[in-house]
């Protein structure tokens, strides 16, 4: 230690001068302390004496000058004495402090000298040694603060008594001290006379104290329990105690932030966790329970039948082993149940398709079974719910032959909904279930089949009032909410209750983003936003059908779409502005935002749980996400014409983005099929009666889904031959044409193009499609059953495609100037001289005729400065994104079937060499993640980077072409299937002649060129190869449009003239929704 002098003056400040003992007298620690110098052996043991003196009279006094100078004692000696207990005796203080009138400087400076503690390596230290209680109780205490006040989310200070109950519950109001000697009592199996164990068993209490809800006390607590578990083998009584604890933790973080991989290693440690040799036959049955859970959620996630087989097996086995019949024989068995009942589902699928639903109605049977068994022993919320939810689907099964399932779930139903004290958690599921049986019951009964005028109405009325009570409750999570009002909405359009269905889907939209945000994991977020898949469809038509303005309507619908994509990216030029206006404020947003938005695996560095001299582990994006926040309010409020920045789209915005474009937004859900047209201001309602949703045993099923959807996953299939997957493309393509493309040319007048010098090209449409939608080769649509070129898309108009408005608003901003934005382009291409030589594994993921390729598209656009990247590296490319203008992808592309934000290219690392590749993957996440502040157009020749791998995610455009998008690329070329290698440079050669020969007097090209580039290539290979679609029609164009266009040119003023005439400007449209029941029209 340094001899120089502190800087701190030794002299005792006026204020705190001459403090007064207890009991009246003087301190004649103060006086000490004045009288020694600071260089004498005694002088800081004496000052953190008196620390400790009016830290002990403040408990007695209360008054704010004897704490405060316990923390000024304490501060005087940490800020010059190396060691923990300076530490622990200052963050004594500084707990009082903060105690006394809640100010969180005092906390956040207790937070700070434990995270030296953790740094320090000394918690393992003290946890070795029973007696150093003090450190151990600091810690507690100013955790337990740090927590009860900050919370996990919140900023306000809370009545720390008001949370003593709370904090009872999970065992960390309790002290320390009084814990360790309850040991015996907590886990009468521990061994107290083993070190090992006994140290194993204060870790686990000591993880106890820790609420999983917030993300660094999960890591702690979970280090913890991992230190335990190196103590302890399968032999070990605390083997069994400390393993449940782990499985249970990882449970519930995972239901709380839905990572998988919390899910993966809860099974883990579930089936290690079966092997103790320790275990009663009760224990085991619940290790096998926990193991079962599990597997069965993660079934649930991934629909993986050797999960759900493990489930099942486990479940059976605990329910042998459990020996009394208790509560706990009651949750078993309703787990079996649970179990058997997704058998029921995953069999119902394969089974409908083989034409027999016998064995799935055995499992269906066999889970009422134990449900009513569970239900005998112990009738909670839980069971009742799950077994009338059951006996609601066997009723539907069996045909509605036999009435009294669905009697008795409505009775089981009714007793769970008036069960004393059910938490908020319980009450969503119970409200539900009781709205969905008792609307089955009313549209199943023999008044409502054979003559509804005579019905009764008294259950549809009591199913809606109780879904209407959980979709308007505050306490009931947001997901939950949302279904019921979901659930709710499809009841009163069946009873033709239009306008109350629209407000009701309408406010369920509204929570979306609520239900969606209380995870701030990317892959939570998926999961739940696919839980809601089709509702802003459901709610757009409902809103339709009862007249509301199609506006209004289509704004419902776009607030339901692109949350995970586009809620972080800058409108209609704002970005472009901010730069020009505020460039520092611009560089610090792009900053945070790319923070935010790079994926946690690449920024996340987690400690080792088993060293518990680390801190805890914290998410860095939550700190860049406050400092996003803080830039956004420091840009509305301090830019000039800034005050709405980066706010939600509203239906203004959408009329201004159809000022000049023609857009085409095609809607479908389980009400009706539309086509919502707008231009200049106008819009149009096209219903298309042809497409009606029909109505099977009370079900309803959209007929485009119906039709589409199996020749889809035909046209997909890689099994097939080529000749076969063909046929069905040509029948998917007419079904296009008639039933959607062909009615949208008749009412707008598109008749097939004959070019002219003023109007040398096809009129552009852009289309964005919803649902099924997006998977339908709309720009290919025709009918070539004899050749005929006259009846399809390509021959009347040059067709884009976006995913929603929020998408359009920012690629329009990013393609502002690109006529003068650059020549600069790069060219990837995953080439191999020795591709022949290559192992069979690896040679797949290079492409053979790369290097011609690559060579056409330089020869082809000689008025781009083309720079070649042959080894298609991964980091290269990311060098080079930010800065290039146009890039051409040449490789392979995977898609992710159970995460769609995992799709990639397929690159090289930079440690590959020719004769040893090795294979790096380029995300979406990534992509996205990148800032290309450049860039024009991105010519994706791989395959499916427009194809989006998730039907229920296909609204919020995780494709990799729109990753591009987010990137910066206002214009991309992507393909909706794999592309062929012996036509894409072919295509691609096509299409850079057509631009080369089509650039401006500057050498730019405009936003309607790259549409219409790909639209001549596309035309020449379909001269070619008309009979096989497969080669021409999976390449679409991404992107906007710009060019103004002569309506009467387009054959559009009767169109206008005949929207200025009609309701559909301001009111609604036709009502085709009564036609449900029935069948399609």
């Amino acid at each position: 230690m340094s001899t120089a002098s502190p800087a701190l003056k030794m002299s005792e400040p006026t204020q705190l001068s001459s403090p007064e003992a207890p009991d009246g007298g003087r301190c004649s620690l103060v006086a000490e302390l004045n009288r020694l110098p600071w260089t004498h052996p005694e002088h800081f043991a004496t000052a953190s004496k008196c620390g400790i003196f009016f830290r002990e009279r403040y408990e007695s006094t209360g008054k704010l000058h004897d704490i405060a100078r316990a923390v000024y004692y304490g501060r005087y000696v940490v800020a010059h004495k190396d060691g923990t207990l300076p530490k622990i005796q200052l963050m004594l203080s500084l707990n009082k402090r903060f105690t006394h009138d809640h100010n969180e400087i005092f906390l956040h400076e207790s937070m700070s000298l434990l995270n030296d503690v953790y740094d320090a390596g000394d918690l393992r230290k003290v946890l070795s040694h029973a007696g150093d209680a003090n450190l151990v109780m600091c810690l507690a205490q100013t955790q337990k603060l740090h927590y009860f006040y900050m919370g996990s989310s919140k900023k306000a200070p809370v009545d720390l008594d008001s949370r003593l109950s709370a904090d009872r519950e999970h065992h960390s109001a309790m002290p320390f001290e009084v814990r360790l000697s309850r040991a015996k009592d907590i886990s009468p199996g521990v061994d107290v006379n083993s070190p090992d164990a006994k140290r194993a068993d204060r870790l686990w209490l000591w993880s106890q104290q820790y609420k999983v809800e917030d993300e660094e006390d999960f890591h702690s607590s979970l280090g913890y329990l991992m230190e335990a578990e190196k103590l302890v083998d399968i032999y070990c009584p605390s083997f069994c105690h400390i393993y449940h604890s782990i499985v249970g933790l990882l449970r519930e973080s995972y239901l709380s932030t839905l990572k998988l991989e919390r899910l993966d290693q809860a099974i883990a440690y579930a089936q290690k966790a079966t092997e103790a040799k320790v275990a009663s036959p009760a224990q085991r049955a619940i290790f096998l329970s926990d193991l079962g859970l599990h597997c069965k959620l993660r079934y649930d996630r991934k629909a993986r039948p050797q999960d759900l087989e493990t489930a099942l097996s486990a479940h059976r086995e605990a329910v042998r082993l459990y020996p009394t019949r208790d509560s706990s024989k009651a949750v078993l068995l309703d787990q079996l149940s649970n179990s058997l009942h997704s058998c029921y589902l995953s069999t119902r699928k394969s089974a409908m398709w083989l034409k027999s639903h016998d064995p799935a109605i055995e499992h269906l049977k066999e889970a009422v079974l134990y449900g009513r068994e569970s239900v005998e022993i112990e009738r909670k919320s839980f069971n009742l719910v799950n077994l009338a939810q059951k006996l609601d689907q066997l009723f539907d099964a069996t045909g509605d032959i036999e009435e009294e399932y669905i009697n008795e779930a409505a009775d089981l139903a009714s007793e769970a909904a008036k069960l004393k004290d059910l938490s908020p958690d319980e009450q969503g599921p119970v409200l539900q279930t009781l709205g969905r049986i008792f609307a089955r019951k009313y549209h199943k009964s023999p008044s409502y089949i054979l003559l509804q005028k005579d019905r009764d109405s008294s259950d549809i009325e009591f199913a809606l009032q109780a879904l209407l009570m959980c979709a308007k409750s505050p306490v009931i999570q947001p997901l939950e909410r949302i279904r019921a009002a979901r659930a709710a909405g499809v009841i009163l359009y069946d009873l033709r209750r239009y306008e109350d269905a629209w407000d009701c889907l309408r406010e369920a939209v509204q929570n979306i983003p609520s239900a969606s945000a209380v995870h701030f994991d990317r892959e939570g977020q998926q999961y739940i936003i696919s839980q809601l898949s089709g509702l802003g469809s459901e709610a757009c038509s409902a809103g339709l059908t009862a007249g509301a303005p199609p506006l209004k309507a289509l704004f419902v619908l776009e607030q339901a779409r692109g949350i995970l994509t586009t809620n972080l990216r800058g409108g209609s030029g704002e970005l472009d502005d901010l730069k020009c206006k505020a460039p520092n404020l611009y560089e610090e947003f792009r900053n945070f935002q790319q923070q935010v938005m790079r994926p946690s695996e690449q920024q996340v560095q987690l400690v080792d749980p088993l060293d518990l001299s680390q801190k805890p582990w914290t998410d860095p994006r939550m700190r860049a996400i406050e400092k996003l926040d803080g830039v956004v309010k420091l840009i509305r409020e301090t830019v000039p014409g800034f005050c709405d920045f980066l706010t939600t789209l509203e239906p203004h915005h959408i009329t201004e983005l159809s000022d000049e474009d023609y857009i085409t937004v095609l809607n479908t859900s389980i009400f009706r099929t539309d086509a919502i047209v707008l231009k200049r201001g106008l819009v149009d309602v096209i219903p298309f009666y042809g497409l009606l949703p029909i109505s099977i045993n009370g079900h309803r099923s959209q007929m485009v889904e119906r039709i589409a959807k199996p020749l889809l996953k035909s046209i997909h299939n890689q099994r097939i031959e080529p000749h076969v997957r063909n046929h069905y493309l040509t029948r998917l393509l007419k079904f296009a044409w008639d039933s959607i493309v062909a009615p949208i040319c008749s009412r707008l007048g598109l008749k097939e193009h004959n070019p002219t010098p003023d109007c040398p090209f096809a009129p552009r449409v852009l289309w964005i499609p919803t649902g099924i939608f997006a998977q339908i080769p709309l720009h290919a649509a025709g009918d070539y059953s004899s050749g005929n070129l006259t009846d399809s898309a390509t021959a009347r108009m040059t067709s884009s495609y976006i995913a929603s408005f929020r998408m359009l608003q920012h690629v329009r901003s990013r393609s502002r100037g690109i006529q003068t934005a650059g020549n600069k382009g790069v060219v990837v291409s995953t080439a191999s001289k020795s591709w022949a030589s290559l192992p069979k594994g690896i040679r797949k993921y290079f492409l053979p005729s790369a290097d011609v390729e690559a060579a056409g598209v330089t020869d082809a656009a000689r008025f781009i400065q083309w720079v070649q990247m042959p080894r298609a590296v991964k980091a290269q490319l990311l060098d080079v994104l930010p800065s290039c203008n146009y890039l051409h992808v040449d490789s392979h592309a995977e898609t992710d079937a159970d995460d769609p934000s995992r799709s990639h290219l397929i690159l090289l690392d930079e440690t590959s060499t020719e004769s040893e590749p090795v294979i790096a993957r380029l995300s979406v996440k990534e992509i996205s993640s990148t800032v290309a502040d450049k860039s024009i157009l991105a010519f994706l020749a791989a395959c499916s980077t427009a194809y989006g791998s998730v039907l229920e995610l296909l609204d919020e455009g995780l494709q990799i072409g729109n990753a591009f998008q987010l990137a910066g690329f206002p214009h991309v070329i992507a393909s909706l299937w794999r592309a062929y290698d012996f036509v894409c440079p072919t295509l691609a050669r096509e299409f850079y002649q057509f631009l080369n020969n089509h650039t401006d007097e500057h050498g730019g090209i405009g936003n309607d060129t790259i549409a219409w580039a790909l639209h001549h290539a596309v035309s020449t290979l379909k001269e070619e190869y008309l009979d096989e679609p497969l080669i021409w029609a999976p390449f679409i164009h991404l992107g906007p449009m710009s060019k103004e266009v002569d309506w009467a040119e387009w054959g559009m003023n009767e169109f206008r003239k005949e929207i200025l005439s009609s309701k559909a400007v301001g009111g609604g449209a036709a009502r085709p929704g009564d036609a449900a029941d029935g069948g399609a029209a």
